[in-house]
């Protein structure tokens, strides 16, 4: 027996698939997947589906036993997962993207989800001494310097995504000037705080160098 729905999805009448092979239904290479999976257990496993036509489409299975007129048959409810494959390899896809981006920045990145470093790249790890696993999983919290605590907080709470100066604190114990700016994205169905941050030492440095250059003038003046 099968529903409509099933006969439809494979593009079969439903006259014509009754007595079919649960085989013929699926390619070669999932022909040891279906046989290994018949037990008397519920199961979930994925094949490779085959229309009538010859294409092919990701199937998930949902098997279980029943008794069925003195005998055990298999009842198998099966789902048609192409746009759930289509959008993890899109999730892939974006992914690579954004670690091929992060990676070409000067700016350092990090993604956060609920303050947890999720994902970092080369560069923020070397602006605060550390190797990139070293980063990840971790607070991001702690590679900020104690005074500039409230300052995330509350750009966190209340920021418009437009950039704020932080102290930033190495691995050493040392602080050094940062320049923030992040925003919240939705990612995968979760919310996720993807933030830029960009070492401002050789440009306070140099502004420095400009005041002390400027005062001297005056003085001669």
């Amino acid at each position: 027996e099968a529903n409509e729905r099933f006969a439809g999805m494979m593009g079969y009448e439903m006259p014509e698939i009754l007595g079919k092979s649960n085989l013929e239904l699926a390619t070669p290479e999932s022909a040891d997947l279906i046989l290994n999976q018949r037990s008397n257990e519920e199961i979930f496993y994925e094949v490779v589906g085959k229309r009538k036509d010859g294409s092919t489409f990701p199937a998930e299975v949902h098997g279980v036993q029943v008794p069925s007129q003195g005998k055990l048959v298999r009842v198998a409810a099966i789902r048609d997962i192409t746009e759930r494959k289509q959008a993890e390899q899109g999730l892939r896809d974006s992914e690579r993207h954004f670690q091929r981006l992060a990676q070409a920045t000067f700016e350092g990145i990090c993604v956060t989800e609920n303050g947890v470093i999720l994902d970092a790249n080369e560069q923020l790890a070397r602006m605060g001494g550390y190797a990139l696993p070293e980063l990840l999983g971790r607070p991001a919290i702690e590679f900020v310097a104690p005074q500039s605590h409230e300052v995330v907080r509350w750009n966190f709470l209340h920021g418009d995504g437009k950039p704020y100066e932080i102290l930033g604190l190495r691995k050493d114990g040392s602080t050094y000037p940062v320049e923030v700016r992040g925003h919240p994205e939705l990612w995968d169905g979760r919310t996720i705080r993807v933030t830029a941050l960009r070492d401002l030492t050789t440009r306070k440095q140099a502004e420095e160098a400009l005041r002390e250059s400027e005062e001297r003038f005056a003085r001669l003046a």
